[in-house]
């Protein structure tokens, strides 16, 4: 069984600089950490090529994505 530990969303430090998920990404795998949850609470923030973009850079980097969203956002999104 495998671990993943990671940041639910762009850490602080990150945002306070203005850095993206991008930057995200290659701030944890610096850190050694190889998760990320994605927080949709109040909406879908992504579009479906933003969405390639991060995906491929985390497959690239061996960091899990997840997704964190209420029901109404998952049963009522395309």
């Amino acid at each position: 069984m495998n671990i993943y530990i990671g940041t639910q969303g762009i850490p602080l430090s990150l945002r306070a600089k203005g850095l993206n998920i991008i930057d995200c990404l290659y701030k944890l795998k610096e850190l050694s950490l190889n998760a990320l949850e994605f927080d949709f609470v109040y909406n879908i923030y992504l579009n479906n090529e933003q969405c390639k973009i991060i995906g491929d850079l985390a497959k690239k980097l061996n960091i899990r994505l997840s997704i964190h969203a209420p029901y109404y956002i998952n049963l009522l999104s395309e």
